[in-house]
């Protein structure tokens, strides 16, 4: 994650992200995107000496809306032409010789015809979809659908509001998390007040044949299903912390 707002950085970091520190002249909200990028591969090449042939942009361009607009509300947008089928034409690019692309490809390409209005719309199809392939069978709840009065609340009160509305004992939290815990960002005190516990995930990721050089980790879950098909769970699942 290129970043300057240690805000982000933070929830990058709990995600399990590494952070790479974007020079202030280059962060600007007019700075160019691809500045950000080539400093971004910059940084990352000086750790890891990899030829990078291509990159490419897969952003989702939204709507221009109020600053506190619900994320359920974001709207987005085709300004600039269908950018679904622009996606799809990179991902069919960089994967088609993958051993299970041509099994997924028809799921996914139904995803990328549609034109959706709203980016959860979106988000929540493409989600399903994995989730279907994965064999994943869970309720998938809308929390701007259960009422939570949530407003006024800082942060953890927001979790902590939320996971007592459904009945959530078990708080999962990525490892990176536990740095933020005495930093404000997460009050843990307001977990364990309520009887709910913060378990912290301490993932390992697995390796699998990848189509191009040495194996890279924490890529989109695509690239595993397009690569390893109906093995993807259990390399999944063979990541977990025992």
């Amino acid at each position: 994650m290129s970043t300057d707002e240690k805000e982000i950085a933070g929830v990058a970091k709990r995600c399990g992200a590494k952070i790479i520190q974007r020079p202030k002249e280059i962060s600007g909200d007019f700075s160019p995107s691809e500045d950000a990028l080539k400093h971004a591969i910059n940084e990352i090449q000086k750790e890891n000496p990899r030829k990078i042939n291509y990159v490419v942009f897969l952003h989702v361009p939204v709507q221009k809306m109020p600053l506190k607009t619900p994320i359920y509300k974001i709207k987005v947008s085709y300004k600039q032409g269908n950018f679904l089928e622009r996606h799809w034409k990179s991902i069919e690019l960089a994967y088609k010789k993958a051993p299970y692309f041509e099994e997924y490809k028809p799921l996914f390409e139904k995803i990328y015809s549609k034109k959706h209005i709203l980016l959860r719309d979106l988000n929540v199809e493409i989600i399903k979809t994995i989730c279907d392939i994965l064999g994943i069978k869970k309720k998938i709840v809308f929390s701007s659908e259960l009422n939570l009065k949530d407003e006024n609340m800082k942060k953890t009160e927001k979790v902590v509001n939320l996971c007592k509305k459904l009945g959530i004992a078990d708080f999962y939290e990525p490892e990176g998390g536990k740095t933020f815990m005495d930093e404000s960002f997460m009050d843990e005190s307001l977990f364990q007040k309520e009887g709910i516990s913060i378990i912290f995930q301490d993932y390992k990721h697995p390796e699998y044949p990848q189509l191009w050089g040495d194996f890279v980790p924490y890529l989109s879950v695509i690239d595993l299903l397009f690569n390893e098909g109906e093995r993807s769970l259990s390399i999944i699942r063979g990541g977990r912390n025992k």
